[in-house]
This record gives structure tokens, sequence and C-alpha cells, in this order.
């Protein structure tokens, strides 16, 4: 666990526009910079980063927040691996808190794993190197010398003593390297797992190699043509994807993922500027792999070989995409066809041209397979696999979209096709969620956010109140905690966080609260401080123009109270009128609807007017 301390100093010495420019190209926009969002694809720049208060918006994804929350947004790093990035920066040595003896060993030995995996991967290219053979074989394949760069394609070869003593040197001993499984030792001799393939180092999500595949020069029915890394701590194949470090922030850019099959797959179609692409390392697409996309992109497109293993490899895979509730398409190549292939045979311009227009949805998909093996698709009992498919969506709404589909397409009746999912959902044991937590909801007032924005920029100021000066959030917290139910769950927090740490009397630091995994908050947050200091709409009916609001400072922090107090007691009205509309008689409901109408009565009268009520 990295310590505090490096946690204070990062923040301390960190700017954000010099984090932010490692991704970002910014330009001076006043006492802003301004850029391209890294999230979308735009001609006008929307992304904003504000030196002064650092932060950043992304006014066109609606993201924002501090340097650490725009690394974990946008290069996918954890906490502990953005101060870390950032640390490293700045030349900020990393101090480590060592509560746990047998987790420090453990990371310990994993970077040493890492190590391992480096310094052969250093091996493996210099060896291509020196292997004019398998160069010219690489670039019949089409693979140009940029890409075999980038990719860091290898070769492997016989390991000799020489190679090994450099490893030995750097403390990287034979027990590691047995343990990756890269080195297989007989009685008498020991030899390169990966012996004469070409090599394919699998990176992780932050560049570091955790395993490797080994693919056969020439044609043979002896040999497995492709040969994977054993499982370790660094390589578990049911969790890896190829191309994910090359490929996440194009995915996430455009909201989209191609999913291939093969490792030549992924770099052909990279080449081809095909680039928010990966590859499942074969035709098992696995929950896990589906859940590490789910944290960038809803969207998903499979673009599988068009043989029957690819086929059936496809209609496995949507199922588990559509119940992680995301959403599937399907890229048909044409009969013969694999991505790799494919790529070889039209310029790039005709390969965008197709995966942009050719992608088709999991019904059209199976009704066209079900029509090629001549099957009736007007028969409801032909339709068992795409009634399965939709019934594992789990939003209801998504499911009644497809089953309109659906039967638009065959001509079934609506009815029946809905039916049918509900036969299938019914006999679908289902997992009872337990969540005592209230139901989030969406909306947001003007005056919570003013609130907020009080809280955050004059929360430590003093107002006058009966002729005693008092804390601003003290009077805050006075006057509406416990008083006002919050409309916005996300603000609520953010209020109660403040209020915690004034309790507490700690001041609240935005920086650091910015640097949660929560991006709701972010965007919130990020939104409030990014411009000018502005007020709601409303305040520019009563003169109070945002250059004079700390002159107005009692002015605005009463009437957005007494504002928040007005909408909770109407609120309360609205509950009891309807209580007492669908029972008459009603004697409580209208008793506490009379108290209620006076309590009102009263605040207006005190107030003077309705505060934007």
């Amino acid at each position: 666990m990295i310590s505090q301390e490096t946690i204070d100093k990062v923040f301390e010495t960190a700017n954000i526009e010099d984090i932010i420019r490692d991704f970002v190209e910014l330009k001076k926009s006043g006492a802003n910079y301004k850029g391209l969002s890294p999230f979308t694809d735009e001609k006008t720049p929307s992304f904003v980063v504000s030196p002064a208060k650092q932060i950043w918006k992304d006014f066109s994804s609606g993201k924002g927040g501090n340097f650490i929350s725009f690394l974990m947004e946008h290069a996918h790093m954890s906490y502990p691996e953005a101060i870390t990035h950032v640390a490293k920066k700045y030349n900020i040595d990393i101090i480590e808190n060592i509560t746990n003896k047998k987790k420090f060993e453990e990371k310990s030995h994993i970077q040493k794993l890492y190590e391992v995996n480096s310094e052969f991967n250093e091996i493996f290219k210099s060896h291509l190197i020196q292997s004019q053979k398998t160069l010219d074989y690489l670039k019949k394949r089409g693979f140009d010398k940029n890409t075999i760069e980038k990719f860091e394609i290898g070769l492997g070869c016989n390991q000799n003593e020489k190679d090994l003593e450099k490893l030995k040197a750097k403390g990287l001993n034979l027990d590691l390297i047995k343990e990756l499984g890269i080195i297989i030792k007989n009685k008498n001799t020991s030899y390169n797992r990966f012996k004469n393939r070409i090599i394919f180092p699998i990176h992780d999500g932050f560049g570091k190699i955790s395993g490797f595949a080994g693919r056969i020069q020439e044609s043979s029915s002896n040999i497995a043509k492709y040969i994977n890394s054993q499982e370790s701590l660094l390589y578990k194949k049911s969790e890896i994807l190829y191309g994910y470090f090359f490929a996440k922030n194009e995915i996430s850019k455009s909201d989209n993922c191609y999913v291939v099959e093969g490792y030549t797959d992924v770099i052909s179609l990279y080449q081809s500027d095909i680039k928010n692409v990966v590859s499942c390392s074969g035709t098992s697409f696995t929950e896990k792999q589906i859940r590490k996309l789910s944290k960038i992109t809803k969207n998903i497109t499979i673009v599988y070989d068009s043989d029957k293993a690819g086929i059936d490899a496809s209609k496995r895979s949507i199922n588990m995409i559509l119940k992680n509730n995301m959403n599937v398409q399907i890229l048909p190549l044409p009969k013969g066809d694999d991505p790799d292939s494919f790529s070889k045979k039209k310029n790039q311009n005709e390969i965008k041209e197709y995966f942009e227009n050719k992608k088709i949805d999991f019904i059209e998909y199976e009704l066209n397979y079900l029509q090629k093996s001549k099957t009736t698709v007007n028969n409801i009992n032909s339709l068992n696999s795409i009634i399965k498919s939709i019934s594992v969506i789990p939003n209801e709404l998504t499911r009644s979209i497809y089953i309109k589909e659906l039967s638009e397409k065959v001509q079934i009746e609506k009815e029946i096709i809905s039916n049918q999912v509900n036969k299938v959902l019914s006999n679908t044991p289902s997992k009872k969620t337990i969540n005592n937590k209230e139901e989030k909801t969406n909306k947001i007032s003007e005056h919570e956010l003013d609130i907020i924005k009080i809280m955050i920029n004059y929360g430590k100021e003093k107002i006058n109140i009966n002729n005693k000066e008092i804390n601003v959030i003290t009077f805050i917290k006075k006057e509406i905690k416990n008083q006002y139910k919050f409309e916005n769950q996300t603000i609520h927090h953010v209020f109660n966080e403040i209020l915690n740490k004034h309790e507490k009397h700690s001041s609240f630091e935005i920086q650091k609260f910015l640097s949660n995994n929560n991006s709701e908050i972010n965007s919130l947050l990020s939104s409030l401080m990014i411009e000018d200091f502005s007020l709601s709409s409303g305040w520019e009916k009563y003169g109070i123009q945002i250059r004079k609001y700390h002159h107005n400072l009692k002015k605005i922090v009463i009437g957005t109270i007494n504002t928040l107090k007005m909408t909770e007691l109407n609120n309360r009205i609205k509950t009891e009128q309807l209580k007492i509309s669908s029972n008459p008689n009603d004697n409580t409901a209208t008793n506490n609807l009379i108290k209620l109408q006076k309590a009102r009565a009263k605040m207006s009268k005190a107030s003077g007017r309705f505060y934007f009520n």
C-alpha cells in the first residue's frame, strides 16, 4: 500500500497540464487550456484544463475530475497505479506501508516475473533481427517494420548459456523462468518452449508483458499452430485480451470494440487503421474478458472466421455478451475469409467502409444462418436459439425492443414471441439481490447545485445571523440537515462528505475527493468548478450577478436554504394531497396537509417571496 506521505507529495508536486499533455495536445485559452476530447471524435475542442483549479472537464462526453481521475478514466489505471505513474513522472520516491509481509513478498515476486518476461522479450526481438528468413516471412505476410516494432514481434530459439547468464546476473534465477514455463528442462538438457516460433508478446493493460504466444512458420499437421505461455501469476488465458493495451483508448473513443480470434487478425486490422480491436486468443470468448471490456465500452462487434468453428463461436459469444448487459453486433466476413486474409485483399478505405456498413445485430445474424440452413423462420419452434438470446438480456426494455424486431422480421405476433421469452425466463433461476440503498435519481436541482457550490467555495466564511458571526457550513448544516431530502443522491453524498470533514475539524480537499472511482461525482464537481463560479439562472431576477456573489453571500445562502425548504414542503404537500384524493376520509392526511400549508405560508411571509418555487 502506498503511504499517505507519498500521496500527499504527489498532490503537492503535480501539475495537471503536464500530466494531461502526455495524452492530449493542449493550447492556451485564457486562464485555461483547451484540446480535442480524448474520449470522443470531435473537430471543435471541448476538453478544458484549469491549472488554477487543477481540474479538467470534457464537455463532449461529460467526464471530468483531477489528474488522478483523468489517468483512471483515460489510461484505465487503478488509483494506486495512477499515483505511482505521477510519482515516477516527478521522481517522487514511492514509500509503501508494509503491513503484510506475505503480500509484500508476493508483490516483489510478481515484479521479478514481469522482469523475466521483459528480458526474454528483448532476447526474442534480438533473435528476430538476426533471422532474415523470418523477417522475409513476416514481410510476405504483410507486416511492415513499424508494425513489427510496435507489437514487439520476436523469434524463439533454443536458449543458450550466454542468454541465461545475462538473466542470472540480473538476479533472475532459473526457478522464475521455470515458473513461467519459458524454458523446459529435461534431465540432461533444456530448451525454449517457443523454439523457432514467431513470438507475439501479450501485454497487460499497462504495457507490461504477461506472457507470450508462439506461432509456427511452416504449416504442419503434427505440431500445434500456436502455443501459449503456461498459466501463471501473470498469465491467465481466460482473462487476457491480446492487443488490449494498444486498443483500449481507441475502444473508449469509438465506444465499440471489434473482437477477433487470432493474433495476426489484430495486427493486420490495426495496420489497416482498425485500431479498436482485440483478440480473445481463440474461439472461446469468456465472461471475464467481456467484463474487462465492459469497463470502457458497452458495444462489442464479433468478427470471427467465416468457417463453422467461427460461426459456432459467434453464437456462443452472443449470449454471454447480452447476459452482461452489453450490446452485440456481428460482422460476417466473405466465405473463406478471416480478418487477416480479408484485410490483405482490400485497401484501407474499403476495409473501413466494410466494417462500418456490414455490421448486423444478433437477430439478423441468426435468421441469416437459419435461412442458409433452409430452416423455416416463421415457425416459432425454429426460433428457439433467438428466443433464448433475447431472454438472457437483463434489461426489460431492451428485451421488448428485440421482441418487436423479431416479430416484424418473421411475421409472428409480438405477444406469441413475448410469451415464449417469458416461458424461458420463468424456467431460469433468478438471483435475488438485496439492496437496502434508496434508488438513485438523476434529477438535479439547480439549487442543490448552488448549495454545493457555496459549501465548496465559501464554506469557511462567516455570515452575520441575528448579530452573531457563524460559519457558512455550520449554518447550512443547522438549517437543512435532516430537514431536506436531496433529489440527486450524488449531490447528497458530496453534501454529507463536506459536513463530515467539517465535523472532524478538517478541510474538504476537493482534489483528493475527485480521485475516487465515481465518474458521476467527478463529472459533477468538475462541472461546478471548471468555469467561472456561477449561480443558477434564477438569481439574475433579483439583480445578483456573478461578480457580486461574495458581497451577497448572506442573501444567497439564506435564499438557497429557503428554496430547498420550500421545495421539501411542496413535495410533502403533494404527498398528502395524493393520499386525500385516493381516500377523502383520511383525517390524518388532512391534518398533515393543513399543518404543512400553514408552514409554507409562514415561510413565504418571513421570506417576503417564494424562492424560485
